[in-house]
């Protein structure tokens, strides 16, 4: 039944300091929040919120493909909130100079996050390579240090999108000569490694809001398992889940399933529950804020996470935030960081095991303590832990 309804350190936290530093970053992302695409990049915008949080001044400039009712070339917008000064330059993507535009763009964005800022005492770049490559343009400029941070999954075989000579000589260059790299897991560092790229890495994990992704009671008759995600199936492995939840309502009746989110492959998911012949209550919310998916977190009682990969898996710990124990496939560091205090891991691919997984979450439902979950991750990625990493970061780079 379907509804629808619309070697590898990690920082020890530390107190933050009191005074502000007046230090300047500038953030140069590869994806960033904008008009273009409000959700892309979130985490980058977390992670600039966090080092004002830390005490510094900090100017973001992004280059985000223009919607059809920007008719200008080059659309600038500032958003300013204390020490956070964001930039967003629109360009045309539909001609055919859109590469020269973008770049374009890029320097505008550039140009205007300095002169609001000025001159940065380090450059922050996050995803390789083009964005790395105007840190280490600039930072040759402004004779400061740049630093980056990786999030992308191309690394992984099973997506591997980093080939081509040029392309990874360039990465190998830039990356060498980065004051430091930074990854959000060590498989995501492992994964690089082997890929030829040469670095001491340090984890540096996303945030989690803890305001938001706090513990609320919640009543309903159904067991609720829930699964948030950007429904990519490639990545996401949602047949593998829709399949396991088939397999648990041969043993129980009690529960529902709950698939938060939107994404390409939604509509081709949805049919695949229909092809099933899914029997089990299944709701897909469609796109959610924040607020909203913090909300479904808080009256669920499970989350599952079905990926065949990830680079960190902040639902999980958004989850955990949220008091709600969860079931992971061995994806990013969840296999290191979830003990069972804190739920289940289960091969990647393997469903009869995500529905044993399953089963047993609900048969231990009185087991987990939300106290203990969200307490793990105060300590490891909320943002006074993150903005503490942060700090050390910067601090030793800048010096």
């Amino acid at each position: 039944m379907i509804k629808n309804s619309s070697k590898m350190p990690i920082f020890e936290r530390f107190s933050i300091m009191t005074e502000q530093n007046h230090k300047n970053i500038l953030f140069l992302p590869c994806w960033y929040p904008s008009q273009s695409d409000a959700m892309l990049g979130l985490f980058v915008q977390n992670h600039a919120r966090t080092a004002v949080e830390a005490g510094y001044r900090v100017a973001v400039a992004y280059a985000a493909p223009a919607r059809k009712s920007l008719a200008p070339r080059f659309e600038p917008s500032m958003v300013k909130k204390g020490d956070l000064c964001e930039v967003v330059v629109y360009f045309n993507s539909h001609q055919w100079l859109s590469s020269l535009w973008k770049l374009m763009a890029w320097l505008k964005a550039i140009r205007i996050a300095v002169r609001e800022h000025g001159k940065p005492d380090l450059i922050h770049a996050h995803v390789l390579t083009r964005v790395v490559f105007m840190a280490w343009m600039f930072s040759k400029w402004y004779s400061v240090p740049y630093l980056i941070t990786e999030h992308w999954s191309r690394y992984f075989p099973e997506n591997l999108q980093y080939k081509g000579f040029v392309r990874k000589r360039v990465t190998q260059f830039l990356v060498s000569h980065a004051g430091m790299v930074t990854t959000v897991s060590k498989r995501l560092a492992d994964a690089m490694h082997r890929g030829g790229l040469i670095f001491d890495p340090v984890i540096l994990p996303n945030v989690i809001d803890t305001h938001i992704f706090n513990v609320k009671p919640h009543d309903h008759p159904l067991f609720r398992y829930i699964n948030i995600s950007c429904f990519d199936e490639k990545s996401k492995n949602l047949h593998l889940l829709l399949d396991a939840a088939a397999l648990l309502w041969e043993q129980q009746k009690d529960f529902e399933l709950v698939l938060a989110g939107d994404g390409v492959d939604r509509k081709a998911i949805e049919a695949y529950a229909l092809s099933i012949g899914a029997a089990y209550p299944i709701t897909f919310t469609g796109e959610l804020s924040r607020e909203e998916m913090a909300h479904c977190l808080q009256q669920a009682d499970c989350l599952v996470l079905s990926s065949n990969y990830e680079t960190f898996g902040i639902v999980v710990f958004e989850a955990l935030a949220c008091g709600v124990p969860v079931v992971v496939t061995e994806v990013a560091d969840l296999k290191e960081f979830i003990t069972d205090d804190l739920g289940l891991v289960v091969p990647v691919g393997n469903t009869q095991a995500m529905a044993d997984a399953m089963r047993k979450m609900y048969l231990l439902k009185d087991h987990f303590k939300p106290s203990i979950l969200r307490n793990r991750v105060m300590n490891f990625c909320s943002k006074d832990s993150v903005a503490s990493a942060l700090h050390q970061i910067y601090k030793q780079l800048i010096k």
